[in-house]
């Protein structure tokens, strides 16, 4: 039997191959690991790169830093903020992604793990963050 993350790792799957040329998902990373987020991401990307529109919601700053191009706050029914990844997530202490957190003030413009990685790879750091 599957378990609901990947049951739901499934469905998105299939809403996302289903041909629409606008998608909106709402919180499609919900219970799901670093892996399947990741996954889910990937395939985000790729249809992002057919010219696919995705609105995204989520509370997953991960995710909307992988695969957005434009990311919006909403707080109390308003849009509080919006603009780039980068400038949504690199002076939020709150919204704000992992790598964000772990770079602030050593390296500049990193916002997901894989451009933290690319510059710690760049700096002879081998060890993978994730």
């Amino acid at each position: 039997e599957m378990s609901v993350s990947e049951k739901q790792t499934v469905e998105i799957i299939k809403v996302l191959y289903r041909g629409a040329d606008i998608l909106i998902l709402d919180e499609p990373t919900k219970g799901l690991d670093g892996f399947w987020r990741d996954f889910i991401a990937e395939k985000i990307l790729e249809l992002r790169a057919k010219g696919k529109t995705i609105l995204t919601v989520t509370h997953d700053m991960e995710l909307a830093a992988l695969i957005s191009d434009r990311c919006g706050i909403f707080f109390d029914g308003i849009i509080a903020s919006e603009g780039t990844p980068w400038e949504i997530f690199a002076e939020s202490i709150f919204f704000t992604t992992n790598a964000v957190k772990t770079s602030r003030g050593i390296y500049n413009k990193v916002c997901t793990a894989s451009q933290l990685n690319e510059i710690c790879r760049k700096n002879g750091i081998r060890e993978e963050y994730k």
